[in-house]
């Protein structure tokens, strides 16, 4: 590594979902000071997301340094084995992902590495050190630890330790208070880890944020509606109270390095407000590409009565005696729409259906191709392509209620994907970029467009996170706006002094370091080029399943 030959410890100090559209204008009101003098003495700048920029997806695409085609995971969900493309709700697991991460890659070379909390590690892969799974771990029940006896352990000192703090989620301050407490009592867990040794790669991610930005972000902006709302005053002080001490942890975190330990501050995406629910199966019917079975019996009994989805969500809004509306943003308000979503929802007609949309968190179309899918009738080439094209024009065409476009681009899966399970991908994928809507995964609808709820989960994912990096090799008081989520796993292989993978499509991001150290410090390379078995068997029981999906839904990112 040059002159100075010793590999640098890495922190990484994952913050989900946090953005600097709130971060920036806090940081200058001095109400975020220690991340303030990071970026001073640092270098920062934006973190480009994956298309889409859901956690799944964009957390499993840090870990391996690739894109989704090469690491497998493409949504919270993989297909079953049903023959129904429709059925979208088998969780993914660690167990999905088909590449190496971080920390295997650091374990097989002999370093000590701390993983905590990160997405998609469970269940726990062996490492050299410790990891403890996060969000996708189904309940406190779970193995959840590596070694298995850390989970005792953790118990044992911090007795209320939970890996999954945020599957109850409302529009609350109770809620918020939560949130609060958990920032705290997990930094307690992952300060006594560090100090059990000397971790060259030590990370956690602090889910909080991404949690309150689904619920809250539309309290923060001085031009939205609710800016005002009367409750929003006390949401947005105890929300800031859950910053500030993130805040705090920065100062703690750069008071434990040395000139050979490195923080990296970073983000999967960043947040914004979603204010419609776009309901893309009824667009794709509109264009003549999906079509329904004739609805029979109960179904289109309640149908010819009216009552639709859309009107049953309209109620529940509207819905305010005896304070219902409140009481009804729970787990019983969820399942009373879904209950009746499945009396009124059609069933596609696949003989006749040439496109669907997947999960929301998909944010895709499939074509229905002859050949691939169980009941395919599009045939590849020309009628593939004419579709594609019919909908990639159709849909950048089309606008909303604010005469805005909907989407951003619309993409060939081929446009930005490449790899070993590069089937999988959908064929198309939605672009939303920063306009204000949420691909419904609803069938039923009456209407393209649907605003969505108040105590509903209004914050969307957007494409740009956060990055700090301060330490001895980076630049002092720089910014740098062009860096991917994807280079940061080679860049930290480089601090580690170890050759990148040239099968990993991040890559250093020399810009962020002092030119001489980088002089001194030449990217290395190997043509590692592994593959895991990503069709790794289901990791979780049917009660997982519906305790994941609650998880899932609480957070918005299921209707």
């Amino acid at each position: 590594m040059g002159t100075d030959d010793k590999p640098y410890r890495v922190m990484v100090l994952g913050l989900d979902g946090v953005t600097w559209e709130l971060l920036d204008p806090w940081v200058k009101q001095g109400l975020m000071p220690n991340l303030g003098k990071l970026r001073e003495d640092g270098v920062w700048g934006n973190l480009a997301s994956t298309v889409p920029p859901f956690s799944a997806t964009a957390w499993s695409s840090f870990a391996t340094g690739m894109n989704p085609a090469k690491h497998g995971i493409f949504d919270f969900w993989r297909k079953g084995s049903s023959d129904d493309p429709s059925l979208w709700r088998l969780p993914i697991s660690s167990r999905n992902i088909g590449a190496p991460t971080l920390w295997q890659r650091f374990s097989r070379a002999g370093r000590r590495v701390a993983v905590m909390n990160v997405p998609v590690t469970f269940p726990p892969v062996k490492v050299n050190g410790l990891l403890i799974a996060g969000m996708m771990t189904p309940s406190d029940d779970a193995a959840y630890t590596q070694p298995p006896a850390l989970k005792e352990e953790i118990l044992a000192k911090f007795e209320h330790y939970t890996p999954a703090p945020f599957e109850a989620i409302t529009q609350s301050k109770a809620f918020l208070k939560n949130a609060i407490y958990w920032v705290k009592q997990r930094e307690k867990v992952h300060r006594y880890l560090w100090d059990k040794e000397k971790w060259d790669f030590f990370m956690n991610v602090v889910q909080a944020p991404d949690a309150i930005q689904h619920f809250f972000i539309t309290f923060f902006d001085p031009q939205h509606q609710d800016y005002n709302h009367p409750q929003a005053e006390g949401f947005r002080k105890l929300a800031l109270t859950a910053y500030k001490e993130m805040d705090d942890i920065i100062a703690q975190r750069r008071a434990l390095l040395d000139d050979h330990t490195v923080l990296i501050v970073m983000s999967d995406h960043g947040a914004g407000e979603a204010r419609w629910w776009f309901n893309l199966n009824l667009w794709l019917q509109n264009q003549g590409l999906l079509a329904f079975q004739e609805m029979s019996g109960g179904r289109s009994r309640l149908a010819r009565l009216g009552i639709t989805e859309t009107g049953v969500a309209n109620l529940l809004r509207h819905l305010d005696i005896f304070q219902l509306r409140g009481k009804l943003r729970n787990k019983f308000r969820r399942k009373l729409r879904q209950t009746i979503d499945r009396a009124v929802s059609p069933e596609i007609d696949w003989a006749h259906s040439r496109a669907y949309s997947g999960s929301l968190t998909a944010e895709a179309i499939y074509l229905n191709v002859k050949g691939r899918d169980p009941f395919g009738v599009v045939e590849p080439g020309e009628e593939y392509d004419r579709i594609c094209e019919q909908i990639i024009t159709n849909l950048k065409a089309l606008r909303g209620p604010d005469g805005e476009p909907v989407v951003k681009n619309v993409y060939r899966r081929d446009e930005l994907y490449q790899g070993p399970f590069f089937d999988r991908a959908p064929d198309l994928l939605v672009e939303i970029g920063w306009q204000k809507y949420l691909i419904s995964d609803r069938l039923s609808g009456d209407s393209y467009f649907e605003e969505i709820d108040f105590a509903a989960a209004r914050g969307r994912h957007r494409p740009l996170g956060v990055l700090v990096a301060y330490g001895k090799p980076f630049q002092r008081g720089a910014v740098y706006n062009e860096s991917r989520l994807i280079d940061l796993a080679p860049t930290i292989m480089h601090l580690q002094g170890l050759p990148v993978p040239r099968a990993m499509d991040g890559r250093v991001l020399s810009e962020l370091f002092d030119p001489a150290w980088l002089a001194e410090h030449p990217v290395r390379y190997s043509n590692e080029d592994e593959t895991l078995d990503a069709t790794g068997e289901h990791a979780y029981s049917d009660e997982d399943v519906e305790a994941i999906t609650e998880h899932l839904r609480a957070l918005g990112y299921l209707e």
